[in-house]
């Protein structure tokens, strides 16, 4: 068996600061690398009435969490870039695998277990930030998990021989990436640099297999499991800031959050004996969680050019699952393939001022989902067979584009979106 447990913190911080004056400003945080965890198990106890039992298990449990921040810096001055980007771009990779060859029996079974929480962030918070370069605020996760469980279960003695096999590959990943600008002025001090940026966007990936072959004299069953669930939220925010009076307009501002997870799920499973055999396989993908872009809180931004709002989503979930069963008498094969995706994308302006002197004001959501799922089945035998196969997608969420007022301070106010070539706020299901 193996059970790592991983806990790290990846942190770039500068805090608590009356003043500081750079050319650039550059605060990184970045984690990257592969874990790998394998289990393997064997047995062989080929005699006639002789049993074979092989397992194993592997498990990773990992939390990481990784920041760059500004923080509480009353006077940040910049003549160049401030750049302020997290980044996860670890690897996490489980295999379990077992094979047993017996005489009266062999069971093979392999579990392997993916446990990931991820949380990235990226952030300026209660500081005042004079520039006269771009200020970029991005956190990106490009994490990757790979989990393969495979299992062979033989069985060739005695007239009563039976051979099992079964895997489980499960993985549940949950993440966390967050952009932001909170309690902070940023005043531009160039006529013509000076772009806003803050972008959070996750492409976080599972890719699942699970294979189970049994073979007995008798009788063989194998059965295959990949189960898949992820779970995203990904935000880019600005919160009660500003970009100071009149005179000190960011060239541009784009507040962007974007997530694209991709799960890929294979189960195959295979059995033959000669009374009965039964397969059958299960490969699940789940994905839901929330993309969201806004300014919130009371904030006043001002620009000389666009200003773009944009929260969008692309799931992509494969599913294949197969199954095949042979026996002189009697063979069945099931297979279930399923794709369930469920998200909240949302763009908003909440009790806020958005204006654009000389450009145009977006606000607007997206979403181009991509569901794939393959179930095969087959079964062969003289007096009974029986093969069937399902496959279920479904997509189910919920897209909002808003500019709405909000209680502060228990009172009301309302926002403000202005452009000089035009507003527009748009929802797009593709």
């Amino acid at each position: 068996d193996a059970l790592p447990i991983s806990d790290g913190t990846t942190h770039a911080l500068i805090a608590s600061l009356t003043g500081l004056q750079v050319g650039t400003l550059d605060v990184g945080a970045d984690r990257s690398g592969a874990i790998v965890t394998l289990a393997a198990g064997g047995a062989g106890a080929p005699g006639r009435n002789g049993y074979a039992i092989a397992g194993s298990v592997a498990v990773a449990q990992m939390r990481n969490t990784i920041t760059a921040e500004v923080d509480d810096v009353a006077s940040l001055t910049a003549t160049g870039a401030v750049t302020v980007e997290a980044h996860d771009k670890l690897t996490n990779v489980l295999v379990a695998g077992a094979a047993a060859v017996g005489g009266k029996a062999g069971i093979g079974v392999g579990v392997a277990v993916g446990l990931i929480d991820d949380s990235t962030t990226a952030r300026i918070s209660g500081s005042s930030v004079a520039h006269s370069g771009d200020v970029s605020v991005k956190a990106s996760n490009d994490a990757q998990t790979v989990s393969v469980a495979a299992a062979l279960g033989v069985a060739t003695g005695t007239s009563t021989a039976v051979g099992l096999a079964g895997t489980f590959s499960v993985n549940m990943v949950e993440s966390q990436t967050t952009a932001e600008i909170v309690d902070s002025t940023l005043a531009n001090n160039s006529a013509s640099d000076g772009d806003i940026v803050v972008n959070a966007t996750d492409d976080q990936g599972i890719v699942s297999f699970s294979g189970a072959f049994a073979a007995g004299r008798t009788a063989g069953f194998g059965i295959a499991m990949s189960l898949n669930f992820l779970t995203m939220a990904t935000r880019a925010t600005i919160r009660n800031s500003d970009t100071g009076d009149s005179s000190k307009k960011a060239q541009s501002l784009t507040v962007k959050a974007r997530t694209d997870g991709e799960v890929v799920a294979i189960a195959a499973s295979g059995a033959g004996g000669e009374k009965a055999a039964l397969a059958g396989s299960v490969a699940l993908t789940k994905s839901s969680g929330i993309t969201a872009a806004s300014v919130t809180g009371g904030s006043t931004l001002r620009t000389r050019g666009a200003i773009l709002i944009d929260a969008s989503e692309g799931h992509s979930a494969f599913a294949f699952a197969g199954a095949g069963a042979v026996s002189q008498k009697a063979a069945v094969g099931a297979s279930v393939a399923l794709n369930l995706v469920s998200d909240t994308v949302r763009a908003q302006v909440s009790a806020s001022t958005l204006d654009s002197s000389a450009g145009a004001a977006t606000v607007q959501v997206g979403t181009d989902d991509d569901l794939n799922g393959i179930a095969l089945a087959g079964a062969g035998a003289q007096s009974f067979a029986a093969g069937g196969s399902v496959v279920v997608n479904t997509f189910g969420g919920t897209l909002e584009a808003l500019v709405d007022t909000a209680s502060i301070g228990g009172s009301i106010t309302g926002s403000s979106v202005s452009g000089k070539t035009g507003v527009t706020v748009k929802a797009v299901d593709d």
